[in-house]
């Protein structure tokens, strides 16, 4: 197996015990394949997943398909169709996309790929200066992408927003005229091509032809000194001008999308201790003083995962705010909630 596909593995996780694959090309069905360690039960190591990972991208490359796959570890009880933010249990790396300013629906030429390679190298050396190891540097086929470490850390809402604050403020201090940081590129199962496949943007000509996926650098190691990943992040993005109040005082949006998120709780099997602890770090995010209709979706949300002590989370977080935190209204929410007028199927009836 050549170099290229060695690391392909690497980049999708060496120790997974699920891998996605997914297969693109226009004006057909996507193609998704999940494969999973538990399709060789007898199998000592991993190799045979990495196989069929390998020769599946390699047959669908073939075929005419963009192949894609999802670098972020997915939890190993995933058992759908098509792995969401949701299934990813532990974010591998921070992903850097940069590719042409301009939309395009055709391959860049050398020129504009080579405009990609020189603002890769401004970003390594200002990621360098804040602490950062050299990340694994890719050639897209149109652009480059970066892979930063961050060591398995948990997927968690308020890593999310950090990553998609630092692709804003890398954007904002080092895009120009022929390239960009994608800002959209920040969630958790974000596909990314596969290496030693071909990217099939468009139709190719002359002058821009579809290149292979291929390593421009390999990944650098911090040692046997290995960072906290959360300060080092925290001082990036002090470095880049990040306001950490505004972070710390969540808008009326962000309170809703959080408020959002909390309904994947909503479900009949027991929370485990991971899943408990982010449904706390995102209330963490939710105003206690929020209007009428936000408090109650939010303790809905929070009673309809069946814990039991659910009753007190939901109390401890109302009572963030003492001078809204009223007794009776508490109460009486409780008690509608019990008597099924929040959805006698256990959903959550939103009105």
């Amino acid at each position: 197996m050549n170099s290229n596909n060695h690391e392909m593995w690497q980049l999708f996780d060496e120790h997974a015990g699920i891998l996605e694959l997914r297969g693109i090309k226009p004006s057909l069905p996507i193609r998704t394949k999940t494969i999973s360690w538990q399709e060789f039960p007898e199998e000592v190591s991993l190799q045979p997943m990495f196989d069929n990972f390998t020769n599946t991208a390699l047959e669908w490359d073939a075929a005419g398909y963009q192949v894609y796959g999802i670098f972020n570890s997915i939890a190993e009880c995933f058992s759908g169709s098509n792995v969401t933010d949701k299934d990813i249990e532990a974010r591998r790396y921070i992903f850097i996309d940069i590719d042409r300013a301009k939309k395009a629906d055709c391959p860049a030429t050398d020129a504009e790929v080579q405009h990609a390679i020189d603002l890769s190298h401004n970003i390594r050396r200002f990621m360098s200066e804040c602490g950062w190891a050299e990340p694994l540097g890719i050639m897209s086929g149109n652009g480059v992408h970066l892979y930063y470490e961050l060591n398995y850390a948990p997927n968690t809402p308020k890593l999310t927003e950090q990553i998609r604050a630092l692709l804003q403020l890398l954007g904002d201090k080092f895009d120009n005229k022929h390239v960009k940081v994608d800002p959209g590129v920040y969630n958790a199962s974000r596909i990314t091509k596969v290496i030693g496949t071909t990217a099939k943007k468009g139709i190719e000509s002359p002058g821009r032809p579809y290149r292979k996926v291929r390593i421009l650098n390999a990944a650098g190691s911090y040692g046997a000194r290995v960072p906290c990943f959360k300060t080092l992040l925290d001082a990036t993005l002090t470095a880049l001008g990040f306001d950490k109040e505004s972070e710390d005082r969540p808008t009326t949006e962000l309170a809703t999308d959080r408020e959002n998120a909390l309904f994947m709780w909503s479900k009949p099997a027991p929370l485990t201790p991971r899943e408990l602890a982010l449904l706390k770090d995102q209330l963490n995010y939710i105003d206690p003083g929020c209007d009428y209709e936000t408090w109650r979706n939010v303790v809905f949300a929070i009673l309809s995962t069946g814990l039991s002590d659910a009753e007190d989370i939901a109390r401890a977080w109302s009572e963030g705010s003492p001078q809204k935190f009223d007794e009776s209204a508490f109460y009486t929410l409780i008690n509608s909630y019990i008597e099924g007028r929040a959805g006698l199927d256990g959903s959550i009836t939103r009105g």
